[in-house]
């Protein structure tokens, strides 16, 4: 096992642990959340909360927000779906050892996404990549 691992009994506990630290409702008691959190599993996690230590102080900016948008501030679950989506869209063109078919595809799979989830919805309309791909 390499020193950056948690131990494999404890790695739900530690993950579940650090990710109720953002759940607290103010910046004052996510940070009481962490001391907690680095007291507690310090000594059988070094090197992965001292990465966590590293920069942690820049996760919690969006406290500074409105607390109505803080959620949607904290979250990449849309930009973990549009990857996940990406991804598979690639790997389907992909199949065929075409590069080409791979960028417009893609190409077309972030336009569409785009138009999807532009606030303006004044994108160009993209029927015509329906032809392409």
């Amino acid at each position: 096992a390499k020193n950056t691992d948690l131990p494999r009994k404890k790695r739900n506990e530690i993950t579940q642990s650090a990710a109720q630290i953002y759940k607290a409702p103010t910046k004052k008691n996510a940070l009481l959340r962490f001391s907690r959190f680095k007291k507690k599993y310090f000594s059988i996690a070094q090197q992965p909360i001292s990465c966590f230590e590293e920069n942690f102080n820049q996760t919690l900016s969006f406290y500074k927000f409105d607390p109505t948008i803080q959620k949607s501030i904290k979250t990449n679950n849309v930009i973990e779906r549009m990857n996940r989506a990406a991804r598979f869209i690639l790997r389907k063109y992909l199949y065929f050892h075409e590069h080409h078919n791979a960028r417009m595809a893609l190409f077309t799979f972030v336009c569409r996404y785009e138009q999807k989830y532009s606030r303006t919805k004044d994108a160009v309309s993209l029927s015509f990549l329906d032809h392409v791909a």
